[in-house]
């Protein structure tokens, strides 16, 4: 029944603005303990944490052992591929020498690819190259 009146209370006056200290900060901390009664009633809710508990161990292992797996591999992938993976915005250009200067890249309004009309041609706007890396 606590829970439930303090819900209550808490949805009748529904502050706008809550200052630290007041009454209004008060009751939210108390309807937080709200998933508390959880634990308390479902018996199996009391197996999972108490699990999750016992497991802390092995799951910050497991976490640690992911981390560095994962910082071998990165290591590896920036040793493997380190710098070849650079181009030119312009599709034409392969070298990085010729990626100066600007070209005519084409627009496209919808994810069809239309054919402009005789006499017509596809809009476009002119960009400057970038080599990125």
């Amino acid at each position: 029944m606590f829970f439930f009146q303090v819900s209550l209370v808490f949805i009748c006056w529904l502050p706008d603005k809550v200052p630290p200290g007041s009454w209004a900060q008060t009751v939210m901390v108390l309807r937080c303990l709200r998933p508390l009664r959880i634990y308390t009633l479902v018996p199996h809710m009391r197996k999972v944490v108490s699990e999750l508990c016992r497991g802390f161990k092995e799951i910050l292992l497991v976490s640690i052992l992911l981390i560095v797996l994962m910082f071998v591999f990165a290591s590896y992938g920036v040793q493997l591929y380190g710098g070849r993976l650079a181009r030119c915005n312009d599709p034409n250009v392969t070298m990085k020498e010729r990626c100066t200067g600007i070209f005519r890249r084409r627009i496209f309004v919808t994810k069809m690819k239309v054919k402009p009309g005789p006499g017509e041609e596809y809009p476009h706007l002119w960009v400057p190259r970038v080599w990125y890396v």
